[in-house]
């Protein structure tokens, strides 16, 4: 487990504008899907924006953690 630690803090993640531009619109689908549960017409996108944003972040964490860890571990 303190090798993972110490690989993370040694990681430099480059973030391009593509990036920046999923995780805002995470953050909106979050924002979208918290602000209205009660409204009927909500209930009808839901499961769409809760797959978008299931998507959307698994991408990202796919990119900026999981995929740079497993570079650093085929070095060692």
């Amino acid at each position: 487990m303190k090798k993972f630690i110490t690989l993370v803090e040694d990681m430099n993640i480059e973030l391009d504008v593509v990036d920046l531009g999923f995780f805002k619109a995470a953050l909106i689908i979050v924002g979208i899907m918290i602000g209205s549960t009660f409204p009927e017409g909500f209930r009808k996108i839901r499961s769409l924006l809760l797959i978008s944003w299931i998507c959307i972040f698994t991408f990202l964490m796919l990119k900026l953690f999981i995929l740079p860890l497993a570079e650093e571990r085929e070095e060692y």
